[in-house]
């Protein structure tokens, strides 16, 4: 996404109400995100503005080779997964019978249509083909749990 690269540019070049722009653009879809990984209202506005002030932080590490929205995520799934490992997740849907990997997996694919394999493999730092796979067995494991619910 060029238009957040010369954002980034720009922000780092001294122009910080831009980050304002970011925020806006990524906040609401990473809310629900976290929400969704989660379950806490209170706690996901909480962990979404923690998100935000990290990524300002350490918006001069940011790899003007990767895409930004890759890159917010990655903040955003260790945000998780701290909290994950200090607090209890509450039950809120079919995500949070899974595998904490496979929660990322299969939340970060119905996030967004266009977010590929590789987008995900780049956020999670795993295999791309692993990743393939274990959303496809976890999607099927889940088509036959809601047959066998229908009969």
């Amino acid at each position: 996404m060029f238009e957040d690269a010369v954002l980034v540019k720009d922000i780092l070049n001294g122009e910080v109400d831009k980050f304002g722009d970011i925020v806006d653009k990524y906040e609401k879809i990473i809310f629900i995100l976290i929400y969704n990984l989660i379950g806490n209202n209170y706690d996901a506005m909480k962990i979404c503005k923690e998100v935000f002030i990290l990524a300002y932080e350490d918006l001069y590490k940011y790899n003007f080779n990767c895409k930004f929205f890759n890159w917010i995520l990655k903040i955003t799934i260790d945000k998780c997964n701290f909290y994950s490992r200090n607090n209890e997740v509450k039950s809120i849907n079919i995500l949070s019978t899974l595998d904490c990997k496979d929660r990322y997996i299969v939340a970060l694919k119905s996030l967004k249509k266009d977010l590929t394999y590789e987008d995900i493999s780049e956020i999670l730092d795993i295999n791309k083909n692993n990743i393939k796979e274990r959303y496809r067995k976890t999607v099927s494991i889940y088509k036959s749990a809601l047959k066998e619910a229908a009969l």
